[in-house]
């Protein structure tokens, strides 16, 4: 979402990012046997504010609600013109830690996707794999790494796998199969900058919840 002209901003962005650089990686979290670095959002904040100020860009993030979905949006501002970016956060509802963990990653990620700098090691291209419809079915249990869950989740984010299993734990009934459908595509999209473990974990929980909802159907249509 933007203005609809956004050229003094582009220009003014554009001689900020050519002083911008990557923030200093200050945090370390093991994953499995390598040690993934990454800026936390305090040193993402220090490395990106006072160049985008020199610039006189501004920029904001704010929460917002879209339907049941806590979703985050980075706006950068230039005299009127500004651009926006929508960052998915969680389903309302949960603990308000696991809020505030999902609200802190989204910050970093998407304030650094807009001004175009990094802050963290490029695990996520070496990792990742697509949860697409052949990835979640039977057999997907067998292909799942045997690495503790807790520690894929620390290296995603120790909020996410909790928020996604308490998610899936709702859908306690045949007719819940349409929002299972819809959740379980949402999962799709982000399953890209997961790695393997974490996305073959998550694979089978969703093969597990699929096959208990088909079950209760089955014996529902048994019954009448």
């Amino acid at each position: 979402m933007n203005t609809a002209s956004t050229g003094k901003l582009s220009a003014a962005l554009a001689k900020a990012q050519a002083e911008l650089q990557n923030p200093k990686k200050n945090a370390k979290v093991k994953y499995g046997t390598t040690n993934f670095e990454y800026a936390d959002v305090t040193a993402c904040m220090d490395a990106v504010r006072p160049v985008l100020a020199k610039h006189n860009i501004a920029f904001t993030q704010m929460t917002d609600i879209e339907d049941d979905l806590m979703v985050l949006k980075t706006r950068l501002m230039f005299e009127d013109e500004w651009i926006e970016g929508t960052y998915p956060l969680c389903r309302i509802g949960g603990k308000h830690q696991d809020i505030g963990g999902a609200i802190t990653y989204g910050r970093r990620y998407s304030l650094l996707s807009m001004v175009g700098v990094s802050g963290d090691d490029d695990l996520d291209a070496q990792n990742a794999v697509d949860l697409g419809p052949s990835s979640v079915g039977p057999g997907m249990e067998d292909q799942a790494p045997a690495a503790p869950k807790k520690k894929a989740a620390a290296w995603l984010n120790k909020n996410r796998w909790p928020e996604i299993e308490d998610r899936l734990s709702r859908f306690n009934d045949p007719s819940d199969l349409q929002f299972f459908e819809e959740y379980k595509a949402e999962l799709r999209k982000e399953a890209p900058t997961w790695p393997k473990t974490f996305s073959g974990e998550v694979a089978t929980l969703i093969h597990d919840k699929e096959q208990e909802l088909q079950a209760m159907q089955q014996l529902g249509e048994a019954a009448e």
